[in-house]
């Protein structure tokens, strides 16, 4: 075969092509649309041509969005939550453990816990404002932090947020307080009406006593060994 695409015939096997595309709608934001295209005839039914029907499908985009989101959220919640509670240490023990879940972990990190203080103030707040209740938040706390591209962030049973922060070179804490203002003013540009508070794992960059790590940092933010962004 040459590769090209003959005239269809009335009759032939010729399907349908459906096309998605993202492109700048009237308004001019970017809209997704799906386009599909058929083969058009003539009173002889001689191939004339082709015909296109397409519509808006960006809400269809989002949900898919948002379905996968959720998706990924459970995955790391499942994994990182049952770290906490097995035996595993081992670097090539968690790295297994991660693939079979599709996921990647780094090798080195600084870990931190994030928790929200004065909730109750944002949740009065939520009764008259657009802001989201407590599961729909944390949610998009976590969605927030995971956009950026060295930290994976998941939720912890009844809790707070694990943030695991990927370290390419050796860390000081004085590095690990920095990063940890930055993220803590990272959530602020997100939700201003929130208090944050971060608490930082002892100084460990490996998995190896992962679960002590995380309730080292949990404690410290509670007994105020943590970093605010007034």
């Amino acid at each position: 075969p040459d590769g090209t695409m003959g005239s269809p015939t009335p009759g032939s096997d010729f399907v349908p092509r459906t096309i998605e595309i993202s492109q700048r709608g009237c308004n001019g934001r970017m809209i997704w649309t799906e386009t599909s295209v058929t083969t058009a005839y003539d009173a002889s039914e001689n191939h004339v041509g082709f015909s296109g029907v397409t519509r808006n499908i960006s809400q269809r985009k989002i949900t898919e969005g948002l379905l996968q989101l959720a998706y990924e959220r459970k995955q790391r919640n499942k994994f990182f939550n049952r770290l906490l509670v097995s035996h595993i240490s081992s670097t090539s023990e968690v790295q297994d453990l991660a693939a079979q879940s599709k996921l990647s972990v780094p090798n080195s990190f600084s870990l931190y816990y994030l928790g929200i203080a004065a909730y109750n103030e944002v949740e009065y707040c939520a009764q008259e404002t657009d802001l989201p209740e407590r599961p729909q938040l944390i949610d998009a706390l976590i969605d927030y932090l995971n956009r950026k591209d060295n930290l994976i962030a998941w939720e912890l049973p009844h809790t707070g947020i694990g943030i695991i922060e990927t370290r390419y070179a050796p860390a000081t804490k004085q590095t690990e307080i920095l990063a940890a203002q930055g993220y803590v003013e990272y959530l602020f540009s997100f939700l201003p009406e929130a208090s944050f508070y971060l608490g930082i794992a002892d100084f460990s960059t490996e998995w190896a006593e992962f679960p002590n790590r995380l309730e080292h940092a949990r404690i410290a933010a509670k007994v105020g060994a943590s970093i605010y962004a007034e």
